[in-house]
């Protein structure tokens, strides 16, 4: 008696959890090609961006986890609200993870992030973002400038300064601040670029 009924007990333990396992590995399977369809190819390495040597020192010091979390939430955004938005945002950072290694990430998060504007169609990746923002180049973005476009892509729910000069400034010198504590430029550095204007492109409306 007491073997059979320890077999049907395991029975009922383990069907359950093949079912479950079953149900995991086709949601995972289907949000793999998901990702796939989603990175589409791999862009070219960011060290072959001409980005400016800054943004490629503070984004190295993200973890793995960190880069593929953030685009992990990217993609999540841009399919809309869904019932299926939280299992995304918990199994997408784990299959990017084993999908990519951390170049490949900071290649994505350079070339597909994306930038809103108020009343403007968001633009894709930072050196679309320096042209919106600044008018210029991302190569010939300004330590300050950069590390706001960097600070926009981290942090996507944050308030933008809009039409708030002040507050733009502000945010931009704290963060030189956090550079040169952090001895990701020198004093000197931080001294000439918190002395520079913001200077914005004119071809759309103000941002800051």
């Amino acid at each position: 008696m007491m073997a059979g009924f320890s077999f049907r007990t395991m029975l009922m333990i383990l069907i359950p959890a093949a079912l479950a396992a079953t149900a995991i590995g086709v949601v995972f399977n289907g949000y793999s090609s998901e990702l796939d369809d989603l990175l589409g190819s791999r862009p070219a390495s960011p060290a072959a961006a001409n980005l400016p040597p800054i943004l490629m020192r503070v984004a190295d010091a993200m973890s793995t986890a960190d880069l593929a979390g953030l685009l992990a939430e990217q993609f999540v955004r841009a399919g809309g609200p869904g019932p299926s938005g939280w299992l995304r945002r918990n199994c997408y950072p784990f299959l990017i993870t084993l999908k990519f290694e951390k170049e490949s990430l900071l290649a994505f998060f350079f070339d597909r992030t994306p930038f809103a504007f108020p009343r403007m169609t968001p633009v894709r990746g930072f050196e679309r973002a320096a042209l919106a923002y600044f008018g210029v180049p991302a190569a010939r973005l300004t330590t300050g400038e950069a590390i706001l476009l960097f600070h926009i892509a981290r942090f996507p729910d944050a308030p933008l300064p809009v039409n708030d000069p002040e507050r733009a400034l502000e945010l931009r010198d704290g963060l030189l601040q956090e550079l040169f504590n952090d001895r990701l430029i020198t004093r000197a550095q931080f001294r000439t670029e918190s002395s520079r204007p913001l200077i914005l492109s004119g071809s759309h409306p103000a941002v800051w």
